[in-house]
């Protein structure tokens, strides 16, 4: 079964250099494992930044970085991974902009999201705490 960590973003500014790390073309298989939902995936940071301008929210957190992993020997297919990450961030994220990406260079297949903190259908801010963790869970 997979499990869900949340990965520290203090300092991480806007989040260019996450997401730039998890769509490398060495670990997506060249971004086949890559999905941008709510967002397009050359623009993401740019469109992460200008939801969070139009609903002035540009203080504090500005995005989340969650890893979705399998066990280690656990054989699960790349495309399967990478389907159930999708559908995961799909309901567990709705209206937010999030890029998704399976990492399939690793003894473990493992899913990274990386999700604007601010809601671009609401305005709302996503807050990260151990209660939503448990429910994402």
């Amino acid at each position: 079964m997979a499990t869900v960590t949340a990965i520290s973003t203090k300092g991480g500014g806007g989040g260019k250099k996450s997401l730039d790390y998890i769509c490398r073309d060495a670990k997506t298989e060249n971004k086949k494992f890559v999905t941008a939902l709510n967002c397009s995936l050359p623009t993401a940071y740019q469109e992460f930044k200008n939801t969070r301008e139009m609903y002035g929210k540009t203080d504090g957190v500005h995005y989340y970085h969650f890893v979705q992993s399998h066990p280690s020997g656990y054989k699960i297919e790349p495309a399967l991974a990478h389907k159930i990450a999708v559908e995961f961030a799909e309901r567990a994220f709705p209206g937010h902009e999030v890029v998704v990406a399976t990492h399939i260079d690793a003894d473990h297949i493992h899913s990274h999201f990386i999700l604007n903190a601010v809601n671009a259908e609401t305005g709302l801010k996503y807050h990260s705490n151990k209660f939503t963790l448990h429910d994402l869970r």
